[in-house]
Protein backbone atom coordinates (compact mmCIF):
# COMPACT_ATOMS: atom_id res chain seq x y z
CA UNK A 1 0.00 0.00 0.00
CA UNK A 2 1.34 3.43 -0.94
CA UNK A 3 1.35 6.26 1.61
CA UNK A 4 -1.22 9.04 1.34
CA UNK A 5 0.12 12.60 1.52
CA UNK A 6 -1.43 15.96 2.47
CA UNK A 7 -0.19 18.89 0.41
CA UNK A 8 -0.99 22.41 1.61
CA UNK A 9 -0.19 25.72 -0.01
CA UNK A 10 -0.93 29.29 0.98
CA UNK A 11 -1.87 31.80 -1.69
CA UNK A 12 -3.16 35.35 -1.92
CA UNK A 13 -6.86 36.02 -2.40
CA UNK A 14 -6.58 36.68 -6.14
CA UNK A 15 -4.63 33.45 -6.66
CA UNK A 16 -7.14 31.56 -4.50
CA UNK A 17 -10.05 32.83 -6.58
CA UNK A 18 -8.31 31.93 -9.85
CA UNK A 19 -7.35 28.42 -8.67
CA UNK A 20 -10.82 27.80 -7.22
CA UNK A 21 -12.28 28.83 -10.56
CA UNK A 22 -10.13 26.22 -12.32
CA UNK A 23 -11.09 23.58 -9.74
CA UNK A 24 -14.77 24.32 -10.32
CA UNK A 25 -14.33 24.33 -14.13
CA UNK A 26 -12.66 20.91 -13.93
CA UNK A 27 -15.55 19.53 -11.86
CA UNK A 28 -13.33 18.67 -8.89
CA UNK A 29 -15.34 18.14 -5.71
CA UNK A 30 -14.02 20.05 -2.68
CA UNK A 31 -14.93 20.67 0.93
CA UNK A 32 -14.46 23.21 3.70
CA UNK A 33 -13.15 20.80 6.37
CA UNK A 34 -10.30 18.32 6.40
CA UNK A 35 -12.44 15.21 6.83
CA UNK A 36 -15.94 16.52 6.36
CA UNK A 37 -18.51 16.03 3.63
CA UNK A 38 -18.00 17.35 0.11
CA UNK A 39 -19.93 20.59 0.66
CA UNK A 40 -18.45 22.72 -2.15
CA UNK A 41 -17.89 25.52 0.39
CA UNK A 42 -14.91 27.65 1.46
CA UNK A 43 -13.94 27.65 5.14
CA UNK A 44 -14.23 31.32 6.07
CA UNK A 45 -11.97 31.14 9.14
CA UNK A 46 -8.82 30.32 7.17
CA UNK A 47 -10.06 30.88 3.63
CA UNK A 48 -9.34 27.29 2.71
CA UNK A 49 -10.61 24.28 0.81
CA UNK A 50 -9.61 20.61 0.60
CA UNK A 51 -9.85 18.10 -2.22
CA UNK A 52 -8.53 14.62 -2.94
CA UNK A 53 -6.89 13.04 -5.94
CA UNK A 54 -8.31 9.70 -7.10
CA UNK A 55 -5.33 7.93 -5.47
CA UNK A 56 -6.20 9.50 -2.11
CA UNK A 57 -3.64 12.30 -1.79
CA UNK A 58 -5.23 15.32 -0.13
CA UNK A 59 -4.69 18.90 -1.23
CA UNK A 60 -5.40 22.03 0.77
CA UNK A 61 -5.31 25.65 -0.36
CA UNK A 62 -5.60 28.50 2.14
CA UNK A 63 -5.27 32.27 2.31
CA UNK A 64 -4.65 32.67 6.08
CA UNK A 65 -1.66 31.17 7.89
CA UNK A 66 -2.35 28.68 10.68
CA UNK A 67 0.96 29.71 12.29
CA UNK A 68 0.67 33.48 12.26
CA UNK A 69 -2.26 35.42 13.70
CA UNK A 70 -3.79 38.07 11.50
CA UNK A 71 -3.12 41.66 12.46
Amino acid sequence: MNPIYHFCFRVGQEEFDAILGRIKAAGIKYRSTVRGPVDMQVNTQFGNIYWNEPDGHQWEMLTVSYARPTR
